[in-house]
C-alpha cells in the first residue's frame, strides 16, 4: 500500500515509545495485511479509492509547517465567533487560532490503546498518530457554548499531503454539549483520513454535526463512532459539500437501555464529485 511507504520516515521524525509505539506497529501490521478496499468488497461496491494508491500522499507530520498569513486569514473567515473553535492545521493543533475548551473539559492521555481496527482506514489513522489524547467532559455539566473542532489542510507542507485527525471525546453522565467537527482545505490535492470516537455516558445529551467542505481536489474518508450508555440521547447531522471523493462511516452503538439517536444527512455536490455515506446503528 503506497500510503504506508513513508512509515519508517515518519517513525524517525516522530518517534514513539511504549504503548503508543505498540499501537502504531499493530495498526501498520493490520493495514499492510488488509490493504485498501476495492469495489469487490460489498461495502465499497459503489466507491473506488484507487486514487489513493495512484498518488504518493505523504503525512503532513513528516514535514510540519506553520500556516502563512494568507492561510491564517482564510481559516479565520470560517471560524464561528459564537463557538469555542479548536483549530488543527495540517493535523496539528494551532494554539494561535484555537480557544480554550469551555469549563468542564479536561484533556488526558488515554488509559488504554485500541487493540482492534474496524478497517484499513481506521488502522492507517493509527499508523500516523504522533500523540493520542482523550477529551473528557465532567459529569453533570451543561456546556452552553458549542465546541467546533476545525481541521484545515493546506499544501504549504508540500504536494499531496495526508492528515489523520483522531479525536476521542467522553461526555460525562447527565451532561449536555453541542459538538461540531468541520473539515476545510485549500484547492490542492490532499487526503484526510479522520476518526471521531464519541462516548456518551448515562443520561447525557449530545448534538453532533459533521461538516465536510474540503477543497474540490481532496479525498476525505471519515469515521464517526458514537457509543451510547443508558438513557443517553443523540441528535446528529452530517453535511457534505466538498471534496472530489468523500465517504463518511457513521456507527451508533446503543449500548444502554433507553438510549436513543436521531441521525440525519444532507449532501450538496455537483459535477464529478462523489460522496458516500454508510450509517449503522447497533443495539
Amino acid at each position: 500500500m503506497n500510503l504506508l511507504s513513508v512509515y519508517d520516515k515518519f517513525n524517525q521524525t516522530s518517534p514513539a515509545e511504549g504503548a503508543l509505539a505498540s499501537f502504531r506497529q499493530a495498526a501498520f501490521d493490520y493495514a499492510s495485511k488488509k490493504g485498501l478496499p476495492t469495489r469487490k468488497d460489498e461495502e465499497w461496491h459503489y466507491t473506488s479509492v484507487k486514487t489513493l494508491n495512484e498518488n504518493n500522499f505523504v503525512p503532513a507530520l513528516v514535514n510540519p509547517v506553520n500556516p502563512s498569513h494568507d492561510t491564517m486569514t482564510a481559516i479565520k473567515r470560517i471560524l464561528i465567533p459564537e463557538f469555542a473553535n479548536i483549530v488543527f492545521f495540517n493535523g496539528v493543533l494551532n494554539k494561535t487560532l484555537s480557544e480554550e475548551l469551555p469549563a468542564g473539559f479536561t484533556v488526558r492521555e488515554p488509559s488504554e490503546y485500541p487493540t482492534q481496527f474496524a478497517d484499513a482506514f481506521d488502522a492507517l489513522n493509527g499508523v500516523y498518530q504522533e500523540k493520542l489524547f482523550t477529551i473528557v467532559l465532567a459529569k453533570e455539566t451543561s456546556v452552553e457554548k458549542p465546541v467546533n473542532f476545525v481541521f484545515y489542510t493546506s499544501d504549504e507542507g508540500g504536494p499531496a499531503l495526508m492528515t489523520n485527525p483522531r479525536i476521542r471525546l467522553e461526555v460525562g453522565a447527565r451532561s449536555s454539549v453541542r459538538l461540531l467537527e468541520s473539515h476545510y482545505g485549500s484547492a490542492s490535492k490532499y487526503f484526510v483520513n479522520s476518526f471521531f470516537d464519541l462516548h456518551v455516558n448515562e443520561s447525557a445529551k449530545v448534538t453532533y454535526v459533521r461538516v465536510q467542505a474540503e477543497g474540490l481536489q481532496a479525498v476525505n474518508i471519515g469515521r464517526t463512532r458514537i457509543t451510547m450508555a443508558k438513557h443517553a440521547h443523540l441528535e446528529s447531522l452530517a453535511f457534505a459539500t466538498g471534496a472530489a471523493l468523500s465517504r463518511h462511516n457513521l456507527e451508533v452503538l446503543l449500548k444502554g437501555e433507553g438510549s436513543s439517536s436521531e441521525v440525519l444527512g444532507v449532501y450538496a455536490v455537483s459535477g464529478n464529485q462523489h460522496v458516500d455515506k454508510i450509517g449503522r446503528a447497533h443495539v
